[in-house]
C-alpha cells in the first residue's frame, strides 16, 4: 500500500506532467483499459510465481 506521502507525489507528478503536455486526458476506451488491467494481473502473476518458487532475492 502507498503511504500519504507517496500518493501527494504522484498526484503532483501527474498534475506536472499534464501542465507540461506529456500527459493528455483523452475519454474512456475498453480496449485500453484491457490492456493495463491485463498488464497488472501478469506482474501479479510472475510476481507470485517468484514467490512460491523461491527465485526471488
Amino acid at each position: 500500500m502507498l503511504d500519504e506521502q507517496r500518493i501527494k507525489e504522484a498526484e503532483h507528478n501527474v498534475q506536472k506532467y499534464l501542465d507540461d503536455g506529456l500527459l493528455k486526458k483523452e475519454s474512456f476506451q475498453p480496449e485500453i483499459y484491457a490492456i493495463f488491467l491485463k498488464n497488472a494481473q501478469d506482474s501479479l502473476d510472475i510476481a507470485q510465481f517468484l514467490l512460491v518458487n523461491n527465485k526471488s532475492n
